[in-house]
């Protein structure tokens, strides 16, 4: 699997997170999922997209289970939000 997460807003940050789960709202905090990016990275991000990529990682699944794209973030001064994301999968035999 891997995904892409797309934030907006303008704002001063302290992180940016991105994972894959299988549980809603949660991030796993693996290193194979997460995907963080620290303040001095991203300091006062304004207006205008930029898009976070979770790398390529396997999930092994005995049966039907629903994966969620999990973004996370936070900042000291402004507005951010994640205006769009994107989980894509393969399957392997």
């Amino acid at each position: 699997m891997v995904g892409w997460i797309g934030w907006n807003g303008s704002a001063t940050f302290g992180l940016l997170a991105g994972d894959i789960s299988t549980s809603s709202a949660t991030r796993t905090y693996e290193s194979s999922n997460d995907v963080t990016a620290p303040a001095s990275a991203f300091n006062a991000l304004t207006v205008g997209p930029h898009t976070t990529k979770i790398q390529m990682h396997r999930i092994s699944l005995a049966t039907t289970t629903t994966v969620y794209l999990v973004a996370f973030s936070y900042f000291s001064a402004g507005t951010a939000f994640a205006s769009y994301g994107k989980i894509s999968a393969r399957r392997v035999r």
